[in-house]
């Protein structure tokens, strides 16, 4: 496959010498990977001025060309950050007591942070019921993805209401 990617990009590179080819990844493995391995393939055995983007930034850049700025999709290290930010600002309120000795240290916090915006990320994909739950909530209508179907078994868990509450305020 790496094979047949290459070739095409030589041909785009021949056809248009001053544009770069583009190429969706999912993950930064497999980016890694082809900047790796595409050079196997190369002419030259080199590969170079080609443009990997992931589909999120795909998405942004072809659905939100000339809209208003303050609509965008958010990438990983400004979900976390805003999820700093939540945390820190709700650490004494009731719904947070049971991290109360956790959110004391604003490194802890941070770390917790970034492990929530992993966690909603995967979410997005592999729990899509929960976000359409609570978008529901909201007046808000997004479309579900993963085959599972919602659990209200999850509702009693005290911390899964507290990633609800974050995630939806």
């Amino acid at each position: 496959m790496a094979h047949v990617l290459q070739d095409s990009i030589t041909t785009e590179q021949k056809d248009f010498p001053l544009h770069s080819p583009i190429v969706v990844v999912p993950n930064p493995n497999i980016e890694r990977w082809l900047k790796i391995n595409l050079p196997k393939y190369a002419p030259a055995n080199i590969s170079l001025n080609v443009r990997y983007i992931f589909l999120e930034k795909l998405f942004e850049d072809i659905f939100l060309e000339g809209a208003p700025s303050s609509l965008k999709i958010l990438n990983q290290s400004e979900i976390e950050k805003l999820i700093f930010k939540y945390l820190w600002k709700h650490k004494s309120e009731k719904f947070l007591s049971f991290l109360e000795n956790y959110l004391e240290s604003a490194l802890r916090t941070f770390y917790l942070s970034k492990k929530l915006g992993i966690y909603f990320k995967d979410y997005e994909l592999n729990r899509s019921f929960w976000i359409a739950d609570w978008a529901k909530e909201k007046g808000i209508s997004i479309p579900v993805f993963s085959k599972s179907e919602s659990s209200k078994l999850n509702e009693v868990s005290e911390y899964y209401n507290f990633q609800k509450r974050i995630y939806s305020d």
